[in-house]
C-alpha cells in the first residue's frame, strides 16, 4: 500500500505517495511510513527513510549546486538514502562539483552526461539511460534542481511512476 507523504524542504513543497514498506525510522524504530515535516535543517516530526535521487545538469561548483550538494549531506544525516547525480568535467580542472561532492563524503552517480543546456539528441539518451538506472534501482523521489535534468527526469520517470520535484533557484519561479 501507500501513504500520502507531506514534506517541505526550504522553499520547495510537495506532497507525494511513499511504500509503506519502508526501512525503519533512525528516530523511534517503526516500520511504518510517517507523516515528515522539514524546515531548513530542523525536523519538527520524523525523518522518513526514504530513497531520494538529486539531479543537477551542471559540474561547476555553483550556488545551486553547493545547495544541492548541502541538502543531499543533510538528508543523510536525517536518515535519507540522498544520492546525487551530476556531469563529469575534464581532468585537471580545480574545485569541480566531483571534489566537493567526495570531500563531503558523497560518491556521485556519474553515468549520465546531464548537459547544463537542452541538447534534443543527448537528453534522449540520457532520459533511456536514467529509465534503465532507475528501473534497477528503485527510487521514492527524483528531485531536479536546474531545467534541463528536469526535462530529463520527466522524460524517464513517465512510464514509472516516480514522482519528480523540481526547485528553482531564480527566485522568479518555474518558466517551463
Amino acid at each position: 500500500g501507500y501513504r500520502l507523504v507531506k514534506v517541505i524542504f526550504g522553499n520547495t513543497r510537495y506532497d507525494m505517495k511513499t511504500r509503506l514498506e519502508s526501512p525503519p525510522c533512525p528516530n523511534c524504530g517503526k516500520t511504518t511510513v510517517f507523516e515528515y515535516l522539514f524546515r531548513g535543517l530542523y525536523p519538527l516530526r520524523h525523518v522518513i527513510a526514504m530513497k531520494v535521487l538529486h539531479l543537477f545538469s551542471n559540474a561547476k561548483f555553483t550556488g545551486p549546486a553547493e545547495l544541492a550538494l548541502n541538502l543531499c549531506v543533510t538528508l543523510r544525516s536525517l536518515g535519507v538514502e540522498a544520492d546525487l547525480a551530476f556531469p563529469t568535467v575534464p581532468k585537471g580542472r580545480p574545485h569541480t562539483l566531483l571534489d566537493t561532492a567526495r570531500a563531503k563524503g558523497i560518491e556521485p552517480i556519474l553515468g549520465f552526461r546531464l548537459n547544463k543546456h537542452e541538447n534534443p539528441i543527448a537528453n534522449f539518451l540520457d532520459a533511456r539511460a536514467l529509465g534503465r538506472f532507475l528501473a534497477k534501482n528503485p527510487y521514492d523521489l527524483i528531485h531536479c534542481h536546474l531545467d534541463n535534468d528536469h526535462r530529463i527526469a520527466l522524460a524517464a520517470t513517465r512510464s514509472l511512476g516516480i514522482p519528480v520535484i523540481r526547485t528553482s533557484y531564480e527566485g522568479l519561479g518555474l518558466t517551463n
